[in-house]
């Protein structure tokens, strides 16, 4: 990983746990809101507004309903979304819209269990819109881990998905 990237990549939890704090309240919390301000050094009222002007990625989850991942893609396509904890059941008719229609949005392996989704995925989509997840500590990184293993796509695919992937969007980021 480059350097910035390294630096980047020590500073981003603090900002993706604001964030996930202010997605999962609503975000009208101003003790909150004010935290990601002044974190971020920026002047913008809205915990988004950052993220997209750092490129920091931001993480969005469907447990509370695809209506705010949607929402928030609609309202910033320029974001950099990466969808986790997407769920057991199989979510190609939600994620391949997303796919389609944004370029910065990714989602990452922990849950996805679409049958032969990589190979899908990387023909449909390329492999730079995986990361690899494992939902570590609720799951155990053993399936995600053969999945991606197992998966019948080149070695340059899976080092993509493996790590070339969250390495390049750490070393965007604009601290």
């Amino acid at each position: 990983m480059r350097e910035a990237g390294r630096r980047a990549a020590m500073r981003l939890p603090l900002f993706w746990m604001i964030l996930q704090i202010c997605l999962s309240k609503n975000c009208r919390n101003d003790i909150l809101l004010n935290l990601f301000l002044s974190a971020t050094g920026a002047n913008i009222p809205s915990p988004y507004l950052p993220a997209l002007l750092l490129k920091i990625p931001l993480y969005l989850t469907p447990m509370f309903g695809w209506e705010t991942v949607y929402k928030v893609l609609e309202e910033f396509p320029d974001l950099t979304v990466v969808l986790s904890n997407i769920g057991w059941w199989p979510s190609a008719r939600v994620i391949w819209p997303l796919l389609k229609r944004y370029p910065n949005f990714y989602f990452e392996t922990g849950d996805f269990s679409q049958p032969h989704g990589l190979e899908e995925v990387c023909q449909k989509f390329g492999s730079h819109r995986v990361l690899y997840g494992s939902n570590f500590p609720t799951n155990a990184p053993a399936g995600s881990i053969y999945t991606l293993l197992k998966a019948k796509i080149t070695d340059e695919e899976r080092e993509n998905i493996a790590h070339r992937n969250m390495e390049r969007l750490l070393s965007e980021v604009k601290l």
